[in-house]
């Protein structure tokens, strides 16, 4: 079994935030950096409701990115980022669709 990474508070809300935007809004995922800000940021479907810096997210972004849970999407003009979790832990769309909901709430 793959050892599960411990999330900060603000890795867990970036994260279920870019699991929620690819199957809710797939036309805009992989997300920017500002609209990754935005999604953690959103106030419906959230608890609790938080209010991150842009820098804030960048940090979570970059910390997700050395724990192998996400990455910079290539052939794109700006930095997008995407999850990893069905790659890093063979996970079904129904089960990440549920760890995404748990990380949001």
């Amino acid at each position: 079994m793959t050892d599960l990474p411990v999330l900060s508070s603000v890795e867990a809300r970036v994260l279920g935030s870019l699991i929620e935007k690819k199957e809710l809004t797939p036309d805009v995922y992989p997300l920017t950096l500002n609209g990754a800000h935005a999604a953690a940021n959103q106030k419906t479907a959230r608890e609790p409701v938080m209010a991150l810096e842009l820098t804030d997210v960048r940090r979570a972004l970059s910390s997700l990115e050395q724990k192998g849970l996400v990455r910079q999407a290539v052939a794109s003009r700006v930095e997008r980022y995407e999850h990893l979790m069905a790659q890093r832990f063979s996970l079904t769309t129904p089960q990440i669709a549920i760890v995404g909901l748990l990380l949001l709430r």
